[in-house]
């Protein structure tokens, strides 16, 4: 399986797809993991959340590594909010 190293500590489990199994991480830690790696030297603040989600957006769950690309499970939302009739 793929893997990101640096979101570890995001691991949720294992996802199953016909093509085999994929890592599966939380979105929002990996949201998280991202601005706790991009704090401002001068000041000390961390990365915006906008940023933060941008680069992950961008440079991870857009990404296709083959079989068994990791997956980003967002668990904010509860699952009678789900609009499935659309």
């Amino acid at each position: 399986m793929k893997e990101y190293v640096e979101f570890r500590p995001a691991f949720i489990g294992i996802a199953s797809f016909i093509s085999g199994p994929a890592i599966a991480y939380d979105y929002w830690k990996c949201v998280e993991i991202i601005r706790d790696a991009s704090v401002d030297p001068e000041t000390g603040e961390r990365g915006s959340v906008d940023d933060a989600i941008e680069m992950l957006e961008f440079n991870y769950v857009g990404a296709y590594l083959g079989d068994n690309t990791p997956v980003f499970v967002d668990n904010s939302l509860a699952f009678e909010d789900l609009d499935l009739e659309g």
